[in-house]
């Protein structure tokens, strides 16, 4: 089977809109809904029950588009028009986990996720589409993708056309599978950096030739804040639901050492209104590190932490003054230890600016909701010994979650990103507390349990503070 990129136009009384798209067997398109929503919902709202909309007999849609694609050093443009419509419910299900995103654009109104479970089906003008055809391009597809081990971690990449442009056409980005949600796993979160003009991307696991999945959204903001990261449809339950098959998507657990630091060391934590992430600093001990902003709200509030299923009370031992250098907290919660969690694995070994990280927290999502840490994978950008800088992806809910080595070995603290006067946030860029840094006194504090051990942490380093000063982000 032979999959190209695709460039999709729709000429508009005044202006030209464009989007990526995946060109199968140079017949087929298959593509997002953001070109045609608005014309469909209002000709079709009574059909949205159904995964499949037959277009190809309606006149309306078979004006002014255009596909792209390139062949050798040529670029190739055809008319099209729209065959059909495919609807994923698994992907509707999704809405209650985007209660607090807007999608595409920061004032975007429209809370429903409808839009992401629309695809559209393009045929070239010059070639009729045939159902039964079509199908068997599916099946064919699907035998290609259907036993793909795609998990949490998962280095891909997408090929696309930046913001529509022609000049842009084959544009490379590359990231990880940060989190995987919705029935079927259907929904992938990337750090992939993507621009507009590129939904209908197609996504490749790394050194993959056959496409997985389909970027769906590249602009996204959570409460506000712009999060840097791309929505991905997995495609394999939408084939699934179109060739009616009966079976389950799994979400694969991938041998990464970074995994076990991440799904394993990582707690959610939340007091009052405010909630973040928490790094089992002892099992056994039942100590767990977090951010001392956590509890600005209420420090004398009920401290819930979760891990998967399970959940238990916390007793806040210390947290640093609001002021301090070091946005440091520690929780006891004595049941941790009748969990299936490990104690974090302590990085001993310098690390060099530029070195591979993962940053994992649990971001993104509500406080109610029980997913997983997300994760997002960057570089050390700078080395201080008071603070660590990298080009993670972090957001807020990540406060208090771990920047892991590639041995899934604790390096920091997750504390900030950046944020301006403006409030622009910049997600990739974010601090850290070297874990080195203050493990002396943790180790100290929990042979003699004096907390004036603790207090120590409330450098008056004039340096380190310096550091910290400009920092607004907390997350």
């Amino acid at each position: 089977m032979d999959f190209n990129l695709a460039l999709v136009e729709k000429e508009g009384r005044s202006e030209v809109f464009c989007a990526s798209g995946i060109l199968l067997n140079k017949k087929y398109v298959l593509i997002t809904s953001n070109l045609f929503w608005n014309e469909f919902f209002k000709d079709y709202k009574d059909r949205l029950n159904e995964h499949f909309i037959l277009i190809n007999k309606d006149k309306r849609y078979k004006k002014n588009i255009f596909v792209k694609w390139k062949e050798s050093n040529s670029m190739i443009a055809k008319k099209a028009k729209i065959f059909a419509g495919v609807i994923n419910n698994d992907l509707y299900s999704t809405k209650n986990l985007f209660k607090d995103w807007k999608i595409d654009f920061e004032d975007n109104s429209n809370t429903s996720n409808l839009p992401l479970s629309l695809f559209f089906v393009l045929t070239i003008s010059d070639m009729e589409g045939n159902v039964a055809e079509f199908k068997s391009m599916l099946k064919g597809w699907w035998d290609e993708i259907c036993t793909r081990r795609i998990g949490k971690g998962q280095d891909i990449f997408c090929s696309s056309v930046s913001f529509g442009n022609v000049h842009f056409f084959g544009s490379y980005a590359r990231g990880i599978v940060s989190n995987i949600v919705g029935n079927n796993n259907c929904l992938i979160l990337s750090d992939i950096p993507s621009t507009p003009g590129s939904e209908g991307s197609p996504v490749f696991k790394l050194k993959d030739h056959v496409p997985f999945g389909i970027i769906i959204s590249p602009l996204n903001w959570w409460k506000n804040e712009y999060t840097g990261c791309t929505l991905i449809a997995d495609l394999r339950p939408i084939l699934m639901r179109l060739l009616n098959l009966n079976v389950g998507i799994q979400e694969t657990s991938l041998n990464l050492e970074v995994l076990a630091g991440s799904e394993l060391s990582l707690v959610k934590l939340s007091c009052g209104y405010s909630w973040g992430s928490g790094i089992i600093f002892d099992k056994n001990k039942g100590i767990i590190i977090t951010n001392s902003h956590i509890f600005d709200e209420d420090d004398n509030g009920i401290i819930k932490i979760n891990w998967k299923n399970k959940s238990s009370l916390g007793t806040l031992i210390y947290k640093t003054p609001k002021d301090s250098v070091f946005d440091i907290a520690l929780v006891s919660c004595s049941e941790i230890n009748e969990w299936k969690v490990e104690s974090i694995k302590i990085n001993k070994e310098s690390i060099s600016l530029g070195a591979t990280i993962y940053s994992s927290g649990f971001s993104l999502f509500s406080s109610e909701s029980s997913l997983s840490p997300t994760i997002s994978k960057g570089n050390i950008s700078q080395i201080d010994e008071g603070i660590i800088k990298t080009t993670s992806s972090v957001h807020a809910g990540a406060s208090g979650g771990a920047i892991l080595n590639l041995n899934g070995e604790l390096i920091g603290v997750i504390v900030c990103n950046i944020k301006l006067p403006n409030s622009s946030v910049f997600p990739r860029v974010n601090m850290a507390v070297p874990i080195l840094k203050i493990l002396p006194i943790i180790d100290k504090f929990l042979i003699h349990r004096d907390l004036e051990v603790l207090r120590t942490l409330e450098t008056s380093s004039t340096k380190d503070l310096n550091l910290w000063k400009m920092l607004k982000g907390k997350l």
